[in-house]
């Protein structure tokens, strides 16, 4: 009886830590980090509680994290199950919104003049088309 009461003790401490730890959770490594902790214990609910904070909070700040989630080998237990899909799913729809809001500025060559170039201010071409030799003059 009295382990019954130190155990019920020990889980009561065990919850009010993991709530105080939750509360402080402000930043999106808070909750990603919450979330590799839950997967080490082997807790699948806590670990999908935890990403889907993540998404819902820092989804589109950390949409880069989409390839992070896909390779990563941790994460690869998780991929049978539908929660998976649908995080990685919304992850996607994310980075493609990122992806089409980036500007990409590409560098130009500087336009270089070949000051010795011949000047060519008109073509004379005569053309000499004989069909029935099937041959063709050019000058």
């Amino acid at each position: 009886m009295r382990h019954q009461i130190h155990y019920r003790r020990f889980l009561l401490m065990l919850v009010m830590l993991s709530a105080a730890t939750f509360a402080l959770a402000q930043t999106a490594n808070d909750y990603w980090l919450a979330a590799d902790k839950a997967l080490a214990a082997g807790d699948t609910d806590s670990t999908f509680y935890y990403l889907n904070l993540l998404r819902e909070k820092f989804g589109r700040q950390y949409a880069y994290a989409y390839t992070t989630f896909l390779t990563e080998e941790d994460y690869r237990t998780l991929h049978n199950d539908a929660r998976w899909t649908a995080f990685m799913d919304s992850m996607r729809t994310y980075k493609h919104e990122t992806e089409d809001k980036r500007k990409i500025i590409y560098p130009r060559k500087a336009v270089v003049e070949d000051t010795n170039a011949p000047i060519v201010k008109r073509y004379d071409i005569l053309l000499d088309i004989d069909v029935e030799k099937k041959t063709l003059a050019v000058t």
